[in-house]
């Protein structure tokens, strides 16, 4: 299994990526163009548990315009950026750096490439055990997984346990980056395809 890399033009400095801080209010970003399937709902719901629970907290999200229910003082939508314009990428970039995680409770997924753009920028991920996610996300290295997509309750508790504890959330945030250096990028990708191809050519020659 060779993972694929994130689809971003400008990888930020390592400096720069892994010196986000928790600090109030606490920042989700959702992304995605598919409000049920990526576990929108849940997603919102997290973000009202927090907020319950004592701990400020605003969702954005990114990709959609979700409906009408799901919006409130607590939630800010950016309906669509399109990485391939300059101004919309700078954006796009921002909210990855600004953000304190990446909350995905999709209920299906084959892998995930946001989680590869996620990796780049040291941003810790909230998502659901399902599909190649594993293969991406490190379980409580660097972000946390759950088994059900609609467990609000689940994922308000990690991302809880996280926020609290600043040294572990420093933790992940390397970590995170550091996968993407070793594994989630496309130079690594097309290192470990052309071993494959020429190790096949050479046994079809033997």
């Amino acid at each position: 299994m060779i993972p694929f890399g994130a689809n971003i033009d400008e990888v930020p400095d390592r400096r720069a990526a892994c010196s986000r801080r928790i600090s109030s209010p606490l920042r989700l970003l959702f992304l995605g163009v598919s409000w049920s399937r990526k576990g929108g709902p849940t997603a919102y719901k997290t973000t009202m548990e927090l907020n319950k629970r004592g701990i400020d907290t605003v969702l954005t999200i990114c990709g959609l315009e979700p409906p009408s229910e799901y919006i409130n003082e607590k939630v800010r939508v950016i309906p669509f950026l399109d990485k391939s314009d300059e101004a919309d990428a700078k954006a796009f970039n921002k909210l990855l750096l600004e953000s304190h995680f990446l909350i995905l409770p999709t209920k299906a997924e084959c892998f995930g490439i946001v989680f590869c753009e996620a990796a780049a920028f040291g941003l810790p991920v909230i998502a659901t055990k399902t599909g190649g996610i594993p293969e991406v996300v490190d379980d409580k290295k660097t972000g946390m997984l759950i088994d059900s997509a609609d467990d609000f309750d689940g994922f308000a508790d990690a991302i809880a346990s996280i926020a609290n504890d600043s040294e572990r959330y420093n933790n992940m945030v390397m970590a995170a980056r550091a996968k993407f250096d070793q594994s989630l990028n496309w130079r690594v990708w097309t290192q470990r395809v052309k071993l494959l191809v020429q190790e096949t050519i050479r046994n079809g020659q033997e």
